[in-house]
């Protein structure tokens, strides 16, 4: 939104046509503006912005990239293309096409949030305005926009419905769409609202931008131990965490990484969003559901098989059938430990002895940020001028791994019928570290905070 005290005075058309910026922080010392000019100015422009704004300046060099850092910054993001939208040309000159700002605005956001690092893009209506937010590491964060952003908020949410090949017009229903840009495949997903219709942008990562799995957080001798879980000729292998807690990401790795090229990779998910090299992948629908998806799926030779979420009973018993005949499955669920996925997994309608025989693994996983490198100090300190981390103290995110693997003894208390707590109790006592244990190494280590340890995992601060 519009902060008229960043402006000092200077409207956003006359800092775009002279190319000036005021500075940020702003200041001004003796009733003289600093501004920011990628260029020299000569001092009949200083003299006509002065004579324009009523306001006296001084005018300090900066970067090309600086300059629009603090364009964006002062004005918003998309400032000039909103600013070249609403502007009327004059006589004799070309008119623009009336979306040529609105195409260019849409074209500067998403382009600033894969510079970013987003992995999503809201563009949320409300009676005061259009608002735009990003989530980085895990977390929403507002995006600075043109204080007349709202004026073009339909033309913006029609902008992006067409360029995921969807109807532009207004529409009380739901739509999903996608769009391949640059290499780089994007989910739409259109909400109507009481305010109008609300945009998510799914960012989705390139396949050569995927971690191997150390680069996820995953020590050298769990690294092995998952490399040995993708040579298993059977069985079950399931990854559990909160949502936004890197599961799928970790199978994805797992299947690029771990299974030999002579296997045969067969996905089912909703949606699929990672492509995998050589691997066939089906996406269920409305019409083709994940227990008629594992189905068909059987029927075409797999050696491996991700199931990209295990929701109801007939496609639990599927998969099961199948890691207990020859195949490999992969899965994840929504649970806060490895005890609490056993006990999903039963309530789905599994056979006790089967899912002893079966289960070979689980993974419980967390994603914590990482402290800004470029801007901290002792005690993590940060700049909140940072142009790295933005001020917020983080910069990319670092996972907390347990790998537990499913040996006799488990095996014969999921058979036995042993509660979930008592199996708990086992896997803590005589397993890998708790994945608490393993935050507070890390904080202790420097590698994040207390504060982000607390957030994440839920503890107390000391």
């Amino acid at each position: 939104m519009h902060h008229p005290d960043r402006t000092r005075g200077i409207p956003r058309a006359v800092a775009l046509h002279y190319s000036v910026a005021p500075a940020v922080p702003a200041s001004a010392e003796d009733g003289v503006v600093e501004v920011v000019a990628a260029e020299a100015l000569v001092p009949a422009s200083v003299a006509e912005i002065e004579q324009l704004t009523g306001v006296r300046i001084r005018v300090s060099g900066v970067s090309r990239e600086g300059y629009q850092a603090r364009l964006a910054q002062v004005y918003g993001i998309g400032a000039a293309a909103i600013e070249e939208d609403r502007a009327s040309p004059p006589p004799g000159e070309a008119i623009l096409p009336p979306e040529a700002g609105v195409v260019r605005f849409v074209d500067e956001i998403i382009a600033e949030a894969v510079r970013r690092g987003a992995t999503d893009l809201h563009l949320e209506p409300s009676v005061d305005g259009l608002r735009i937010r990003l989530r980085v590491d895990g977390l929403l964060q507002a995006v600075q926009a043109p204080h007349d952003l709202t004026a073009h908020d339909r033309r913006i949410v029609a902008r992006i419905k067409v360029m995921a090949g969807l109807d532009s017009t207004p529409s009380t229903t739901p739509r999903d769409g996608a769009i391949r840009r640059d290499g780089r495949d994007l989910r739409i997903s259109v909400l109507p609202t009481a305010a109008g219709e609300a945009v998510h942008v799914r960012i989705l990562p390139q396949w050569g931008d995927f971690p191997t799995v150390e680069e996820l957080g995953v020590s050298p001798d769990r690294g092995r131990m998952l490399r040995n879980l993708m040579r298993m000729r059977s069985g079950l292998v399931v990854a559990c965490g909160p949502t936004g807690s890197g599961k799928s990401t970790t199978l994805h790795v797992l299947l690029r990484t771990g299974v030999p090229s002579t296997e045969k990779v067969i996905t089912v998910e909703d949606p699929v969003e990672f492509r995998i090299p050589e691997a066939v992948q089906v996406e269920v629908s409305p019409v083709l559901t994940f227990a008629d998806a594992l189905r068909a799926v059987l029927r075409h030779d797999p050696d491996v098989i991700l199931v990209g979420e295990m929701r109801d009973a007939e496609s639990a018993r599927i998969a099961l059938q199948a890691s207990l005949t020859g195949h490999l499955v992969l899965t994840s669920l929504h649970t806060d430990d490895e005890a609490q996925a056993i006990t999903r997994l039963l309530t789905l309608g599994m056979d006790r002895p089967l899912l002893a025989a079966a289960l070979r693994a689980l993974i419980s996983q967390r994603l914590v940020r990482r402290g800004c490198r470029a801007c901290q100090g002792t005690g993590f300190s940060h700049s909140s001028q940072c142009e790295v981390c933005r001020g917020s103290g983080y910069r990319g995110r670092v996972g907390l791994f347990r790998v537990t693997m499913v040996r006799a003894l488990v095996r014969q208390m999921i058979e036995g019928g042993s509660p979930e707590e008592e199996i708990r109790e086992h896997m803590d006592s005589a397993g890998e570290p708790s994945l608490h244990a393993q935050a507070r190494r890390m904080a202790d280590e420097g590698m994040t905070t207390e504060a982000e340890i607390a957030r994440v995992m839920g503890l107390s601060m000391p």
